[in-house]
């Protein structure tokens, strides 16, 4: 290293604390300048974190506009969002998978892998796929148009998987989109598209129970439950109460949108105001050392009032959400259940070609309505508390439900109240086994439990699709169930 034209040599470790001491005064007049540069150049010395990636096997790589990059399986894409599948081996914990949306717009290249290496990294994700935490994309960046049609105004959105319609404000409709993009990636975790809709897959969300009834009048439809799929249409429409709650949305949201911008506002200023103090006290012929010293207290002050200004959007977020949750908590919980419906019909086994036993179809619908949101992360291995209570009830009971009537069970058993409650319990506990306990769910014997005109029985192509007798089979599974946490 050459300083006041002497060379200098310097080990590996001085190297690096000389870079950082100069990253700081770099720092201090031009914030964010050093941080991917210093980063270079530390290499090896960075400690790996505890959450590392899958960092030998083969990935795909998405790098962003602003230098980030990112490792993994492109999951699907369309024209707004590519969804990456990441991989992590954190230590001592059991490997989990990240489900992340990235905006395209973003998006400066992607790097793909041949298609054997796509098998085979498929192949080891498969494995683990079912634990996945499927992150939120961000609701501002969600696109809406506007339609006019009936009296009524929509404001839709296309997406890969589905057309939206709703007729809630832009800020509620995006944030149901967001919660929708995540729960259809979680069908598409447990049970991988197989086949292009034949139509459209459209849903309608509607603000009031009135407008849901009035929706519903123009079908030609009488149904008295709050949400419904009509696979004719293949469209599933929901009724909500956001218009009783407008007015209290609205303003939290207001309040949201405030402090977000004065956050904003307090970030651009910064960098602005360190380079002016920092050339008006050159000019003044103050000192470096003293310029320094400013350019530090004034920086931390800034991140003072930016610390602060964080600390009310965190408070307010979690106000939206918690009044979010409160209004749509019941409709996103219907509605995701409707939604897998017609997603199963739709991009997996069409009714043209197969027949799904209707104890699967509610079983897994379950397992996706009570999926976990913790921040803007879904997670669906997560047990459904109330179903889970009713099953270990029932299971010892003196007469618990025998596996071979479910399996026969038809749609009138799972709407009878007498039976409903029962049923819808077993359906979930056993295709929740299967899911996450058994991985049945990916594997070619699925296929041929639910094609049609077989000339098994229920119960001898349930045993096939398990491998083993239904009685070995419900020992296993009741044994699982009251032990489930």
């Amino acid at each position: 290293m050459l300083m006041g034209g002497v060379l200098m040599l310097l080990s590996a470790d001085g190297l690096l604390m000389v870079l950082r001491r100069l990253s700081l005064m770099i720092a201090l007049v031009a914030p964010g300048l050093c941080a991917g540069w210093l980063a270079q150049c530390r290499g090896a010395d960075q400690p790996q974190s505890p959450e590392s990636s899958a960092g030998d096997w083969p990935t795909e790589r998405i790098t962003l506009r602003d230098g980030s990059t990112y490792n993994g399986l492109i999951e699907s894409e369309d024209e707004h969002w590519l969804h990456l599948i990441q991989v992590f081996r954190p230590r001592g914990r059991p490997m989990y998978v990240v489900i992340r949306p990235l905006e395209r717009s973003k998006v400066l290249e992607v790097s793909r892998l041949a298609e054997p290496q796509r098998m085979q990294l498929r192949q080891r994700i498969e494995q683990v796929v079912n634990r996945a935490r499927i992150e939120a994309a961000r609701a501002e960046n969600i696109p809406l148009s506007l339609d006019q049609r009936e009296g009524m105004f929509f404001r839709r959105y296309r997406g890969k998987w589905f057309l939206l319609e709703s007729t809630l404000d832009d800020q509620t409709t995006r944030r149901i989109i967001v919660r929708l993009e995540q729960v259809f990636t979680a069908f598409r975790q447990m049970l991988p598209p197989r086949t292009d809709a034949q139509r459209t897959l459209r849903i309608v969300v509607l603000g009031s129970t009135g407008e849901y009834q009035q929706y519903l009048r123009r079908l030609g439809i009488d149904i008295p439950h709050p949400a419904c799929y009509l696979p004719e249409d293949n469209l599933v429409v929901a009724g909500s109460e956001f218009a009783r709650f407008s007015a209290e949305m609205a303003k939290v949201q207001r309040h949201h949108a405030e402090l977000d911008s004065e956050l904003k506002q307090l970030e651009r200023q910064l960098s602005g105001r360190l380079a002016e103090i920092a050339r008006q006290m050159k000019a003044d012929g103050v000192p470096s050392e003293k310029i320094s010293r400013s350019l530090w207290a004034e920086r931390r002050r800034f991140d003072e009032l930016i610390g602060g200004k964080r600390n009310e959007l965190r408070v307010a977020a979690r106000e939206n959400e918690r009044l979010f949750q409160q209004v749509a908590g019941r409709m996103l919980t219907r509605l995701y259940h409707e939604a897998f419906h017609a997603y199963l019909e739709s991009y997996v086994f069409p009714r043209q070609e197969y027949d799904v036993p209707v104890w699967l179809n509610e079983g897994l619908a379950q397992i996706v309505e009570c999926g976990l949101l913790d921040g803007d992360v879904l997670r669906i291995d997560v047990p459904h508390a109330q179903a889970l209570r009713e099953l270990r009830a029932d299971l010892e009971s003196r007469e618990p439900l025998d596996i071979g009537a479910l399996l026969r069970a038809s749609n009138e058993q799972f709407i009878s109240p007498d039976s409903k409650s029962r049923y819808y319990a077993h359906a979930w506990g056993i295709a929740y086994y299967l899911t996450f306990e058994q991985g049945l769910l990916t594997s070619p014997g699925l296929t041929d439990y639910v094609r049609k005109q077989s000339p098994q029985s229920a119960q001898q192509r349930f045993e096939k699709l398990v491998g083993c007798s239904q009685e070995e089979f419900q020992r296993r599974w009741r044994q699982y169930i009251l032990e489930l946490k």
